[in-house]
């Protein structure tokens, strides 16, 4: 496998899939979670921290509670979720505490991105973590998520975890050895990508799903690894096993690198681009979408031409062109109603039309996130 140097970083989130922590019949891979936690200490003794966000609390809980492996419903997982966790965090705490580590269990939900103070106070309670030399591992709290406030996979909130604490580094451990151009359990000719400078609606959209032990698959680590490019965070795609923590602990790249997207995003713009739930659209016109993903202007109610769903004033949106597709997302400044009333018109003619203004924005530059 082609490898190459692995940037110097100062702060990684790994992500470790069900399959790759747990045997079909739910027990742990020791062997493999002796490997993960000494390649996190050498890791961390030349300075780069991490943060673990591990799955396989389902996984582990299923033989608990006399369970198959395809677990058809959210209230058995959760009941399995709250049966295994603890008996994952075990073996971490125990593995960590042979190495002279402490492990701290952190479980987490939407909910806790979506209220900017509880999102401040999870990225406070990290790098505190991190600077008492602790291991961070993160799962989402399944026994009380439910559906509405569910990442619904770690990949996603592996993805999240590294936008919250400023990670510059994103790796996720899955079944497969990198991201290929098609579906190898499907298609013997599929040829594996090491290197991809854009993650895009396309590959996602032919990515394979999940197997039965996890949640996740391949569509969902490039769905993390998109986030991860708009936070301006590479990510890398490998196989979890010991030749890729060997290659970790050498500082090499394995598997698949995706390239950063950018410039990284403000803890603010972070929080409205990925840690908030659309709660609606708003639909503009291509002047609109040029003057807002080139120009770099606030949304005004002139390029507007209709909305989708309902929200009110504070909520995040999606903005959305025909033309252009998906230009961005932000919190908007008028309800649903409101934005109905105003669309179309000039910023001057707010006041007269609703009797009262927010301001000559709809969605104002600060408030915006675009979608490149």
């Amino acid at each position: 496998m082609k490898t190459d140097r692995l940037p110097k970083f100062k702060r990684a989130v790994i992500k470790i899939g069900s399959s790759s922590i747990a045997t079909s019949g739910g027990e742990v891979k020791l062997s493999f979670l002796k490997d993960l936690c000494q390649t996190i200490k050498e890791l961390n003794s030349t300075g780069s921290k991490v943060i673990l966000v591990s799955s396989g609390a389902i996984a582990l809980g299923r033989p608990l509670l006399k369970c198959g492996i395809a677990v058809p419903d959210l209230p058995t997982k959760q009941a399995c979720a709250a049966a295994g966790q603890p008996m994952l965090m075990k073996q971490y705490v125990r593995e960590f505490q042979s190495l002279g580590l402490t492990a701290a269990q952190v479980l987490l939900t939407r909910e806790d991105f979506k209220d900017r103070s509880r999102y401040l106070n999870a990225r406070d309670t990290f790098l505190r973590l991190l600077e008492l030399c602790a291991v961070p591992i993160v799962n989402e709290n399944d026994t009380v998520s439910v559906e509405e406030i569910r990442f619904g996979d770690n990949d996603s909130l592996a993805a999240s975890v590294a936008g919250l604490t400023g990670a510059d580094l994103l790796i996720l451990l899955t079944d497969i050895e990198a991201v290929y151009d098609a579906d190898p359990r499907k298609h013997k000719d599929a040829r594996a990508l090491h290197l991809i400078s854009k993650v895009t609606e396309g590959m996602i959209s032919s990515a394979g799903e999940a197997g039965l032990i996890g949640s996740g698959g391949m569509k969902s680590k490039l769905k993390a690894a998109k986030t991860a490019q708009q936070f301006g965070i590479p990510a890398m795609i490998a196989k979890g096993g010991a030749e890729t923590l060997a290659l970790l602990r050498e500082g090499k790249k394995a598997g698949t690198w995706i390239e950063a997207g950018g410039d990284r995003l403000k803890s603010r713009k972070r929080w409205i681009a990925h840690a908030l739930k659309p709660s609606g659209e708003i639909k503009i016109d291509a002047g609109a979408a040029k003057a807002v993903r080139h120009g770099g202007r606030s949304l005004l109610p002139k390029g507007v031409i209709g909305i989708h769903g309902k929200f009110q004033r504070g909520d995040m949106v999606e903005i959305k062109c025909e033309e252009a597709g998906i230009v961005g997302r932000g919190l908007v400044r008028y309800s649903a109603g409101d934005v109905e009333k105003i669309c179309g018109h000039q910023s001057g003619e707010i006041k007269s039309i609703l009797g009262y203004s927010c301001g000559d924005e709809i969605i104002h530059r600060d408030d915006l996130v675009i979608d490149k």
